[in-house]
Parts: structure tokens; C-alpha cells; sequence
């Protein structure tokens, strides 16, 4: 018969045992239960990147779709907007047949109140397809105002709606749809040439001049002045800038301008000669004879 303490030990071991199964158990249990909720995680966010993709590969579809349709759109328009202009783009005779379209009702040239009626004129330019220049040779060979620059204004009726043009003697009115429009005559060109001319006159006439201004018939100096030409076109008299010359030309040792006031009228316009560096003569539209001597 074993003894109490033999019997207790034996208790004792078996129940260490015991404890030692069901740690290990727990213990296998708690990996399994973290290697499932790793795989869970794993799972879960697979899926939320494949949920991620799919809602941009979904956006970027309909991205792709409404720039698809927006240059439908937009090619539909140009299309329509090509159909138009080609179902617009006839010839001026056929233009000019539909004489609905395009209807002179009043035509004016001058300026300062002193106009004269230039309606029939701009009726037959129109009717013969012309572009139209205005100048006192186009509109009926006539100067309403010597001296200042005239203006063109007409009154025309365009598909039923009634409007107006107003434009500067020397330039260009243009009959494009209907309608009428003013063109500058080679404006740059001119405004380049000017100014060259204009360095070109400073140069013939350097410094400081004096200029006298003598009766023909008479032979005698009538009167007298300082005179300045710089290089942009400006005349000083006696110090003071009164003239701006235009319309220059020079020509081996011709030299032709226009004196205009600073209100843009015109003063005279001389045709001069060089006889030397220092002595330039001519005459003038006053009828002046004029003697240039360099001071």
C-alpha cells in the first residue's frame, strides 16, 4: 500500500500535466486565431483595393465617355459651322443679284458741316462690286472742303437691319457678307516710309535755317524766319513747333512735302531744290518763291 505522500505526488504530477495540455492548447489556439485574423486583414484589405480600382477604373470609364461625347460635340459643331460657311461662301455677283441683301439709303462726303450727297456714287460702286476709296477722284471728282481731310458716312440697309459706316478719305471701304468695312492703304508701309523720309529731310537740312519768303513779281523778300526740321518731321518757326511735314518725297535734289497745321489742316506745300549744302530755293502753293539758307 503506497503511501499518502506517494499518492499526493502522483496527484500532483498529474494534474501539472494536465495544466501544461491545456496551456499548449491555449496557446495553439491563440496562434490560430492570429494567423486567421491576419488572413482576415489580408482579405480585407485585398478587397478594398480591388473595390479602390474598380471605382477609378469605373471613373476613368466615365471620364473617357464624356470626353468621347464632348468631342462629338464639339466636332458636331465645326462640322455645322463648315456646312454653314460653305452654304454661305458664294460669289459677290450672286451678292449683288439679291438686291434684299444690301441697300444704300444715304451717302455723305465731307466734314465741319460742308458735305455733299455722294448716294448715287456709292450706289453704282456697289452695284459693279467695287471696294470703294475714298477720295475726292471716286466719289464724283469733287472737294467739298480744300485743304482738310474728308469723311465718308454712309447709311445701308443689310438683311433688314439698318447700319452705318463712317470712314477717312485715303482709306478703303470693303464689301465683304453684306456688310461694310473700313481697310487702311497700307498703313505700316506708309508710316515706315515717313519716318525714313523724314530722317532723310533732317539730314538735308541740318541745324538751324533761315527761310525767306519772296514775291515773284516783285523779286523782294516779303518776310522771314528761323526754321528747324528735326527728324521725326516737325517745322519750328522761330523756335516754336507750328508744322508737321507729310507727304514727303525726295528725289535726288528735288524734295517735295506738305506742311500741315497742328489742327491737321493744310498750310502749303512746297517743291524745293538743293543747289548746295547750305543754299536750298523752290516755290510754294501760296505762291511764294523761297530761299532756304543754312545759318
Amino acid at each position: 500500500m503506497k503511501s499518502l505522500f506517494w499518492i499526493n505526488s502522483d496527484i500532483h504530477n498529474e494534474t501539472l500535466i494536465k495544466l501544461n495540455v491545456a496551456e499548449e492548447n491555449i496557446f495553439k489556439r491563440k496562434n490560430e486565431y492570429i494567423e486567421l485574423q491576419s488572413q482576415y486583414d489580408t482579405a480585407k484589405f485585398q478587397q478594398e483595393q480591388s473595390t479602390s480600382l474598380l471605382t477609378k477604373e469605373s471613373d476613368l470609364l466615365k471620364s473617357e465617355r464624356a470626353e468621347s461625347l464632348e468631342k462629338k460635340v464639339l466636332l458636331d459643331s465645326k462640322n455645322a459651322e463648315i456646312e454653314k460657311v460653305n452654304k454661305e461662301n458664294i460669289t459677290l455677283n450672286d451678292l449683288l443679284q439679291r438686291s434684299n441683301l444690301l441697300r444704300i439709303l444715304q451717302a455723305r462726303y465731307g466734314i465741319d458741316q460742308n458735305y455733299i450727297d455722294v448716294t448715287g456714287e456709292i450706289k453704282a460702286l456697289i452695284k459693279n462690286g467695287s471696294n470703294i476709296l475714298v477720295s475726292n477722284e471716286t466719289l464724283g471728282g469733287k472737294d467739298p472742303v480744300h485743304g482738310k481731310v474728308k469723311q465718308l458716312f454712309v447709311v445701308y440697309e443689310s438683311d433688314g437691319e439698318v447700319k452705318t459706316i463712317e470712314a477717312s478719305e485715303g482709306t478703303l471701304i470693303h464689301f465683304f457678307r453684306n456688310n461694310l468695312f473700313e481697310v487702311g492703304l497700307n498703313k505700316i508701309a506708309d508710316e515706315n516710309a515717313h519716318i525714313q523720309n523724314a530722317i532723310k529731310l533732317s539730314k538735308i537740312f541740318p541745324g538751324e535755317w533761315e527761310l525767306h519768303y519772296v514775291n515773284a513779281a516783285k523779286d523782294s523778300i516779303v518776310s522771314s524766319e528761323k526754321a528747324i526740321i528735326d527728324e521725326t518731321g516737325r517745322y519750328f518757326k522761330d523756335g516754336h513747333h507750328l508744322f508737321n511735314l507729310v507727304a514727303i518725297i525726295i528725289n535726288s535734289d528735288q524734295i517735295h512735302f506738305t506742311k500741315m497745321t497742328l489742327s491737321n489742316n493744310v498750310h502749303s506745300k512746297e517743291h524745293l531744290r538743293i543747289l548746295s549744302n547750305r543754299f536750298i530755293v523752290g516755290v510754294d502753293s501760296l505762291n511764294f518763291r523761297l530761299e532756304y539758307d543754312k545759318i
